[in-house]
């Protein structure tokens, strides 16, 4: 028993060398690991149910405009709400497609950088891509209404007064 253990130990060791260092198994989907590619498809997902949500509007404003009656308050909204309802659902439309086409093309760029950092032992994903993925969407996501960016300055202004202490002057003054 100890002899054959002699003759299987060298065997054994060099099989678990052959097998630990030599063990490398590619990923067969990488693109589900990347980021990039997750938040793209979660962004789609997300336009395409307000798309439904429109959509689902959008029928029940032409069920309410078949109701009413000509010339009425009600036909004037259901139309409003109609042409209003169309242009949202052309929007959504529209990043629905764009977010759509960016993760096809994300699929292909994880699945060319993944053999990539294969072949050149690098990590992956890359971590500084998705900070400037998340610095671009942040600044491609923000309010483009001036009033909502630019801090309000006028309670720095020497001029100023609080309204709370206008009115109790207004209450002194009485």
């Amino acid at each position: 028993m100890h002899s054959i253990w002699k003759l299987y130990k060298p065997l054994l060791c060099t099989l678990l060398i052959i097998f630990i260092s030599g063990c490398e198994k590619r990923d067969p989907n990488p693109e589900l690991r990347d980021p990039i590619y997750r938040d793209l498809i979660k962004t789609q997902k997300d336009y395409s149910t307000r798309l439904a949500g429109a959509n689902a509007l959008l029928v029940q404003a032409n069920r309410d405009l078949e109701r009413a009656s000509a010339r009425s308050l009600s036909r004037k909204a259901a139309t409003r709400t109609i042409s209003k309802t169309k242009k949202i659902i052309a929007k959504l439309t529209q990043a629905s497609k764009y977010y759509e086409i960016r993760a096809k093309r994300r699929f292909v760029e994880a699945r060319r950088s993944y053999k990539a950092s294969l072949i050149n032992r690098t990590s992956w994903p890359n971590p500084d891509e998705y900070r400037a993925y998340q610095a671009n969407k942040s600044l491609r996501e923000a309010p483009l209404n001036w009033n909502m960016r630019v801090p309000k300055l006028f309670k720095k202004s020497p001029n100023y007064t609080p309204a709370h202490k206008i009115k109790n002057k207004e209450a002194e003054e009485i």
